[in-house]
């Protein structure tokens, strides 16, 4: 008898703790409106912060506001159009974004997001972006506008990604800039650096790359896809 009492008891305790751990998972704010792929880069970028155990709520330039920032943990850009994303969101709802991160949230950038992060996003430097990391980042293969699966070195351990116009990152300042994957010729691909209090990853690669990506551009990968690898980027950027 005491041990039937004992089981039902943990039976309810367990759904308890269960039902809590559901109620405070951290929250990760993906940007999904104009500028971003069309090829569902911002859903992508929501499985990679749901595999990390996060809850997700994609966000418009018009929902973007500061009671929303306030509860979130990360805020994931995903790839697309930096330019078309930093018109559309204009100087003030960067500001937002940026003042986010000094305040402690963490920034995942894939891609175009990994533009976005620098000061401007265009050529001209006319285009202003978040300005959160502390080296400049810029076209890897300039002119190519191939889809292609690349070889890098992750963290030393050789994989293959997903890349489609994506950015590289300045080299030095190795005080300020922890480089997480490099392309085969050493070039930053993927970084982390701090701003403010916040974690900043930006990523030339697409590790959220799903499989139907590879399928529709005729590609494959020896090592498969790497969703893993953009959810342990969320968690990075988090301090999870």
């Amino acid at each position: 008898m005491l041990q039937a009492l004992a089981s039902v008891i943990f039976f309810f305790a367990c759904t308890m703790v269960a039902c809590s751990a559901t109620a405070e998972a951290p929250l990760a704010l993906v940007y999904d409106d104009v500028g971003v792929c069309a090829e569902e880069c911002a859903l992508h970028a929501a499985n990679a912060a749901k595999l990390a155990g996060f809850q997700v709520v994609t966000v418009s330039a018009a929902t973007l506001d500061q009671h929303l920032s306030d509860k979130a943990s990360v805020w994931i850009q995903p790839g697309g159009n930096a330019i078309e994303v930093s018109d559309h969101l204009g100087v003030e709802k960067l500001s937002l974004i940026r003042n986010f991160v000094s305040r402690g949230g963490g920034y995942i950038g894939f891609c175009a997001g990994g533009f976005l992060a620098d000061v401007t996003v265009d050529d001209a430097g006319l285009k202003p972006g978040l300005g959160i990391i502390p080296v400049s980042a810029y076209e890897y293969l300039e002119n190519d506008t191939q889809a292609q699966v690349l070889p890098i070195l992750w963290e030393g351990f050789p994989k293959h990604l997903f890349f489609q116009e994506g950015a590289a990152f300045a080299s030095g300042l190795k005080d300020r800039v922890q480089v997480i994957a490099t392309y085969s010729e050493g070039a930053a691909a993927v970084i982390q650096a701090v701003f403010g209090k916040g974690i900043v990853i930006a990523s030339g690669v697409h590790p959220e790359a799903p499989e139907q990506w590879l399928e529709h551009e005729g590609l494959s990968s020896p090592d498969g896809t790497h969703e893993d690898l953009a959810a342990e980027l969320v968690m990075r950027a988090s301090r999870k």
